[in-house]
């Protein structure tokens, strides 16, 4: 089994910080802290791209950082839940609907995660991103579900719901990627010191 779905990461060298573990206290905190993260980014950080999920570059990068870190099967979904109680408690959600949106691409992520835990680690690797991206693209259809059920108004769909679902997917692939190859050059530049 893999460290990320939830198998024992590689030996260890006693004085060098192990990036992948089970979930300990210290663990949680870390979690808890990347969804605090990454609440506040989607407040302060104002890239000028006016297109709808280009804050998935943060936030899909830091829920495969909390994927890949824990071998805790709901690791992305805690760093989620974190995420969306920090949003409602500054005040920064928007609307009721807001928090379920953000916990919902930690929730699949995490689901996507354990239905490929079979996979051999490069291969798992390969498909986070993809993983990430479609977990990412639920909000939009998950908004596109609101708005045609109950008739809730989103400004994401002036030009249809296909252009928010394919910048969605494209920013939380690239979020993903980026969190990927980041965990990838931790992780053999850890084994090859040891």
């Amino acid at each position: 089994m893999h460290p990320v779905t939830g198998g024992l990461s590689q030996g260890k060298s006693p004085s060098a910080i192990e990036p992948v573990g089970p979930l300990t206290a210290g663990r949680f905190a870390f979690l808890v802290f990347l969804g605090v993260v990454s609440t506040v980014m989607h407040e302060t950080v104002r890239l000028p791209l006016q297109l709808p999920g280009h804050h998935g570059l943060e936030a899909m990068a830091l829920l495969v950082i909390a994927r890949l870190s824990c071998t805790y099967p709901l690791s992305a979904t805690i760093t989620a839940l974190s995420s969306a109680l920090t949003a409602t408690a500054i005040g920064a959600d928007h609307g009721w609907v807001s928090p379920l949106l953000i916990v919902l691409p930690g929730l699949i992520l995490d689901l996507g995660t354990f239905a490929l835990k079979r996979l051999p680690m490069a291969f798992l690797l390969v498909a986070l991103p993809f993983i990430a991206a479609f977990a990412h693209a639920t909000k939009p259809l998950a908004r596109y579900s609101l708005w045609q059920g109950f008739g809730m108004q989103f400004g994401s769909f002036r030009h249809g719901v296909a252009w928010p679902f394919m910048t969605h997917f494209a920013f939380g692939f690239a979020g993903a990627l980026i969190a990927v190859l980041m965990w990838y050059w931790w992780e053999r530049t850890r084994t090859k010191d040891a």
